[in-house]
């Protein structure tokens, strides 16, 4: 049985539109159990652009491309894009370096942050 409505969600491996287009949208990836495309989106323009998209070297030229694709997705009206702005996030005292809320993940980046000194 198919789903007519369903809520899901996604994490981008890496802040660009080949970490969350092509696996949420590309309808060549639709298989019987265990999809990801929950829209059953399969438009035939918009994977061929996911191809053209993913063969761009230049990165400001592959961000427009995923953009434009992001774009036609929405157009087709396959998801409701429901978003949350609005984040609490708290860290020990003992937390030190640069502590900051990494936009692209809505989570604090842990590459930047350490354990202070504990001893006093």
């Amino acid at each position: 049985m198919q789903n007519e409505i369903s809520f899901g969600s996604w994490a981008a491996d890496w802040p660009s539109g080949g970490s969350v287009i092509p696996p949420l949208f590309d309808g060549r990836q639709i298989p019987a159990a265990g999809n990801q495309n929950f829209a059953q989106l399969n438009v035939p323009a918009i994977n061929n652009g996911m191809d053209a998209a993913a063969k761009i070297a230049d990165p400001t030229q592959a961000q427009q491309a995923w953009g434009n694709l992001d774009q036609q997705v929405q157009e087709q009206a396959a998801t409701i894009p429901m978003r949350y702005l609005k984040t609490v996030l708290m860290h020990g005292s003992k937390i030190g370096g640069n502590v900051f809320l990494d936009s692209n993940y809505s989570e604090i980046n842990i590459c930047t942050i350490g354990v202070t000194d504990t001893s006093v």
